[in-house]
């Protein structure tokens, strides 16, 4: 099994926005896996640890923003137009069309 050390100090300096949280677990809680479980898995840990993630899939955030980049459908209307806050007097550019047509 790799160094523990080694392998947060690689993950972090690869790249600056990475991070890591540390959470902890009592093993005293209820179905928690025997020490024997968890040393079967060291074999599945070692393959996960050498396999490249896409950070789409480890971040909910990113991947939330290409769904919602990937549904979106470009409104035509100029609501632009509307929200735009008056210059001194004029009337905005939206109710100068209104009354002209």
């Amino acid at each position: 099994m790799l160094d523990t050390h080694v392998l947060f100090k690689t993950y972090l300096s690869s790249d600056n926005s990475h991070s890591i949280t540390l959470q902890y677990f009592d093993r005293a809680w209820p179905r928690t896996p025997s020490n024997a479980d968890i040393q079967s898995l060291y074999p599945q840990i070692d393959t996960l640890a050498a396999t490249p993630h896409n950070p789409s899939q480890q971040l909910p955030y990113t991947a939330m923003w290409e769904r919602i980049h990937a549904d979106y459908t470009p409104f035509n209307h100029p609501f632009h137009i509307t929200c735009t806050l008056p210059i001194d007097d004029t009337p905005l550019l939206a109710a100068l069309t209104a009354t002209a047509s």
